[in-house]
């Protein structure tokens, strides 16, 4: 059973390599071209196979040619015979020319020389043997064939047609002698116009790639492959003398996706010089040569290379280090110093390096900072430049920074602290702390949980509690954690969002057209003052009025008839938090409505005199006008109290770039206050 699946297998390999051989020896395949030089034309032409090469080389060629001119017939086109059976000379010919030619020499050996035959009944190997023999002689026969045109004339591929003179247009074909049954052959076709330029074209679109010791020279396959089969690649070193590259002409044979787009050649760059200079022409398959290129100028980039192998010790004690680095000793003739670049980050070197001279390999250095990188540059005679890889050096640090200042924020009604403060001057610094207490003589607790890497941080409170301050302190770390001491500490009013314990309000008594309202005020101790509220449902009006004693528990009013209002008592503590009492009780006030008005507020800002001048209109039985004032975050407060009738207020309190926010009240000979008026906002 293994047997037969091992012959099975060899069948199956035997029919893989033997078909691909059949089917070449069903029709000889070929290429020709050609090219007028003089009076005469050269024709070359390559079988595309082995088998084909084969066949020519015991049956030859047939070459024949048409001739059309003015004078031929239209419609007429006859083909003489130029040769039958035109195929390789003698072995006996070829001695002269092998002795002048490496290409020749070569074609004569796989022409000439011994091959193995295999039997029917040869062995797998062999066959894959002889098969790869087969290939080899085929390819470095037309490879010869193309190096040399001689060479390829001795072979039978090349022909020289001394064409007639009065033959305008040539039209040459060429097939393979002693066709049968059996084999067939290609036909191939050129023409040739007399009349035609020359096709042979000066080498353009030449690209370089420079490296620090070699050149790459490329250039494209299209056009230049249609043409040439190989090179004249020729240097020079001052750009008037140029010399050969190669003994013979120069070819790429790589077989990669890049060499079938481009043809390339390298070269190593040879040091001493600033450029090389370089040009090319191409070589037809028939010997011809075309045109110079244009010189190609190669830039010689410099030998420097970078410092290697930086190192350092430190000495603690003078806080200086010993830096030390690697420099090959034959190239050192090409500098002209060091230079040592300090720097405390990457992307900002110094701009003051240290000399050192180009012999030298060490240096002692005083570090601008604890922490800091090093580079050194390798400043070449000819300005060039190499730049090392950065060096770390780390000295011993035990000095803290210095403690943050300028700290400043706020803390809106929802809790939010907004807080900036400013750098202290450390260059290694890392980042903040951020400490707080409700109580100054308490222990501050730690707020984040890391570092703040910034100058400015929010933090959200908890306003469920009676606490009315924060005190909030920073320290400063820097990069090996030294921590500075404790910034000053900042106050901050936290908002009060808790309201007051409401007051016991007493049924108002009424006598002598007076109203006395009387209340046990609230318990709590941040009261403010207390507002008597009066609705008058029929004329839909109410009206407030504000007792500024935050210990009152008593207020008097005149009663009239038929103004029946609703009235209420609330607390009211400093941050705005209202305390209804639970009672609210109907009697009859005086015109209240009347002295209620909502005063209209106007403002501007005067920069001559550095004040923003406020005026109002309405409350003209006012003796009072409260004046209210908020930044841009911060809550309305109380900021003035103008005494008697007033309708002007400059306010000198004022700084430049600030974001101010008014409203006014005014409160009549009743002790009864208006309703807010307009909120004006204004940027200083």
């Amino acid at each position: 059973m293994l047997m037969n699946v091992k012959y099975i297998c060899f069948i199956i390999i035997l029919l893989y390599l033997v078909e691909p051989l059949r089917s070449q020896t069903r029709k000889v395949e070929l290429d020709l071209i050609t090219e007028k030089t003089g009076d005469s034309v050269l024709l070359r032409w390559a079988p595309k196979n082995y088998k084909s090469w084969q066949w020519s080389k015991n049956k030859g060629w047939v070459i024949e040619r048409a001739c059309l001119s003015d004078t031929t017939p239209s419609g007429v086109l006859q083909y003489r015979q130029l040769s039958t059976g035109y195929t390789h000379r003698p072995k006996e010919q070829w001695r002269s020319l092998v002795e002048k030619s490496d290409a020749a020499a070569i074609a004569a050996q796989l022409m000439f020389g011994e091959s193995f035959e295999i039997s029917a009944d040869a062995s797998l190997d062999l066959m894959m043997t002889k098969y790869k023999e087969d290939q080899m002689r085929f390819a470095f026969a037309m490879t010869s064939a193309d190096r040399d045109y001689n060479t390829a004339r001795m072979m039978g591929l090349g022909y020289t047609d001394q064409s007639p003179e009065n033959c305008q247009v040539l039209i040459y074909r060429i097939y393979a002698a002693g066709q049968d049954s059996v084999m067939a052959s290609d036909t191939a076709y050129s023409v040739i116009n007399r009349n035609d330029p020359d096709r042979k074209i000066k080498i353009y679109s030449i690209k370089q790639k420079v490296s620090d010791t070699a050149v790459l020279l490329y250039w494209p396959r299209v056009p230049f492959g249609q043409t040439y089969s190989f090179f004249d690649i020729r240097r020079s070193m001052d750009g008037q003398h140029f010399s050969a590259m190669h003994q013979t002409p120069y070819v790429s044979l790589e077989n990669t996706d890049f060499s079938k787009e481009y043809f390339h050649f390298n070269d190593r760059l040879v040091s001493g010089t600033d450029s090389v200079y370089y040009i090319i022409r191409g070589i037809t398959p028939f010997g011809t040569y075309g045109p110079w290129s244009d010189t190609i100028v190669v830039d010689i980039p410099s030998p420097l290379v970078q410092p290697d192998r930086l190192s350092y010790i430190t000495n603690d004690n003078e806080n200086t280090v010993i830096l030390r680095w690697e420099y090959p000793e034959r190239i050192q003739h090409y500098l002209e110093s060091f230079k040592i670049y300090q720097s405390v980050s990457l992307a900002a070197p110094s701009e003051k390096p240290v000399v050192v001279r180009p012999e030298k390999r060490q240096v002692k250095l005083q570090p601008e900072t604890p922490e800091t990188y090093i580079m050194i540059e390798a400043q070449g005679k000819d300005k060039n430049r190499k730049l090392s890889t950065p060096i770390f050096i780390q000295l011993s640090d035990s000095i803290p920074p210095e403690a943050p200042t300028g700290l400043n924020g706020t803390i809106d009604t929802t809790g939010l602290l907004q807080m900036h403060w400013k750098n202290p001057d450390a260059a290694d610094l890392y980042g903040f702390k951020v400490y707080s207490a409700y109580d100054p003589n308490a222990e501050f607790s730690q707020l984040t949980n890391g570092f703040v890497h910034d100058t400015a941080w929010k933090h959200q409170f908890s306003l469920k509690h009676l606490n009315r301050f924060v005190y909030i302190k920073l320290k400063a770390y820097d990069v090996r954690f030294n921590h500075s001491e404790f910034s000053k500490v900042l106050k901050l009013s936290l908002p009060d969002t808790i309201p007051p314990s409401p007051p016991v309000f007493f049924r108002p008594l009424i006598e002598e057209n007076q109203v006395h309202f009387k209340w046990k005020p609230s318990g709590s101790g941040d009261v403010a003052h207390y507002i008597i509220i009066g609705h008058n449902e029929k004329q839909n009006i109410q009206d407030t009025l504000v007792l500024e004693d935050s210990n009152a528990n008593e207020f008097h009013m005149q009663s009239a008839k038929n103004q029946n209002y609703n009235v209420a008592l609330a607390a009211t503590d400093s941050s705005g938090n209202v305390a209804y009492a639970r009672n609210r009780f109907q009697v009859n006030l005086k015109n209240l409505h009347q002295q209620n008005r909502k005063p209209v507020l106007e403002a501007e800002a005067n920069y001559r005199s550095g004040t923003i001048v406020l005026s109002w209109k309405g409350g003209a039985n006012s003796t009072k006008t409260l004046i209210y004032r908020r930044t841009d975050n911060g809550l309305m407060r109380l900021h003035k109290t103008l005494h008697g009738h007033q309708t002007r207020f400059s306010d000198k309190q004022v700084s430049v770039g600030a974001h101010y926010i008014y409203r006014v009240q005014m409160e009549n000979t009743q002790h009864t206050r208006s309703q807010m008026s307009n909120e004006i906002s204004l940027k200083f």
